[in-house]
């Protein structure tokens, strides 16, 4: 066994994909250490909501006792199904009876971890608990581990579903961890007076197959289109694409082509969008073949409603979009502040729609494309995974001088920028 072994917690089952930062987390954890991720326990009214879905299937087998809920998946990871069934207290508006059964649903799902850890034989437990402020809260409880850090990659309290008590547990959850890291400057400053040992990891991204030097071949569903072709691809969870805004852009651009990648918000199927002669919406592809369309791309575009939802995070597509080396247009939120060098950023429609057409005019330079994907580079995940852990040796080295003053200001300048 490494010397450190890591349990992560977050709101997504295992999927393989990687997509979600708490999945990409324990991939590229696992190259080093012993990690077990843990799927969100099954909760009555999901489970008979959504009955038809795979992971729930899954996690159906595993409470029934007819699978495993130990998954072996590489040498150093496994996913846990919990086998437990959870009361929902999301709707209860009582503090104190919140509490009490979000306290029992925290305490059971402890012990179910406790118990994976015992079998698979984890020690030197780190726990990473990735904006599941619910679930999670008492865990260190049961599982004792040697250090317990929060990752925070949105702000969910914006969102309906957790806004009523998770404006008071998140702030909670926060101060009781030996650190806090997040996803942007923004999350992390959001947070900080809740905890003094905050930083900013940055957001990692998947670039597998991503390069500009490579030929793809052109999917079968752009032949035809017509050139020039502006695009963009919705983020693969948390829909951030402004159909009012692409609906501008194409009208804008009547002799381009406008093709989307799997839009999926209800309210952009009956958007005057999808009546525009130029726009081409496309279902949601694997992301495998996501470089064979981006590829196909003249420019790239991320056009985003500037609200306090997503202006602290990015589309993972971006990192995608500059490591095939073409050129990107992104709406002015905050965390695309680090972006300002490699790209333009627009503030407003017209602004979007005068860098578009300044991107579709200018010459390109001889080392454009390569500057482009070695930014897209230092966007991955191993370098927030050595961000991360280099938080951890600062705990350590606070721990050892059994001190609790501040971090030196050259080490915190280190993490977060």
């Amino acid at each position: 066994m490494s010397s450190k072994s890591f349990v992560i917690t977050g709101l997504y089952a295992w999927d393989g994909s990687g997509s979600e930062p708490a999945q990409a987390l324990a991939n590229e954890l696992s190259h080093t250490y012993d990690v077990l991720y843990v799927n969100p326990p099954s909760e009555l009214a999901s489970l008979l909501r959504e009955r038809s879905q795979r992971d729930t299937s899954r996690k159906k087998r595993a409470l029934y006792g007819n699978r495993s809920a130990i998954r072996h998946l590489t040498e150093r990871l496994w996913i846990l199904d919990p086998p437990i069934l959870l009361s929902t207290a999301t709707k209860i508006y009582s503090d104190a009876v919140f509490d009490f059964l979000n306290r029992r649903n925290s305490l059971r799902f402890g012990a179910t971890i406790r118990w994976a850890i015992e079998y698979i034989g984890l020690e030197n437990l780190h726990l990473i608990i990735c904006n599941d402020f619910f679930r999670s809260f008492y865990l260190d409880e049961v599982l004792l581990p040697e250090k317990m850090l929060y990752y925070r990659t949105c702000n969910l309290s914006d969102f309906p579903h957790w806004h009523y008590h998770g404006r008071r547990l998140e702030p909670l959850l926060t101060g009781r961890c030996d650190a806090a890291v997040a996803s942007s400057q923004q999350l992390a400053e959001d947070i900080r007076p809740y905890n003094a040992n905050t930083f900013n990891i940055g957001q990692g991204n998947d670039i597998t197959g991503c390069h500009f030097t490579r030929i793809y071949k052109l999917p079968s569903d752009l032949r035809g289109i017509r050139h020039p072709i502006i695009g963009c691809v919705e983020a693969p969870d948390t829909p951030r694409l402004s159909p009012s805004l692409l609906a501008y852009i194409a009208s804008s651009f009547p002799n381009c082509s406008l093709v989307v990648i799997g839009l999926k918000d209800d309210p952009a199927v009956h958007h005057w969008l999808h009546r525009l002669h130029n726009v081409y919406l496309l279902d949601a592809k694997p992301t495998d073949l996501l470089p064979h369309y981006i590829a196909a791309f003249d420019i790239c575009i991320a056009p985003e409603e500037i609200d306090d939802r997503f202006a602290a995070s990015y589309n993972p597509h971006i990192a995608r979009y500059l490591a095939l080396g073409k050129r990107v247009i992104a709406s002015a939120t905050d965390a695309m502040a680090p972006f300002l060098h490699h790209l333009p950023l627009a503030a407003n429609r017209e602004e979007f729609v005068r860098q578009t057409y300044q991107s579709l005019i200018l010459p390109v330079a001889p080392d454009e494309a390569e500057k482009r994907h070695l930014f897209a580079s230092s966007l991955s995940w191993k370098t927030c995974v050595e961000r991360l852990l280099s938080v951890l040796e600062l705990l350590d080295e606070q721990q050892g001088e059994r001190c609790g003053n501040e971090p030196e200001t050259f080490e915190r300048e280190r993490l977060c920028n």
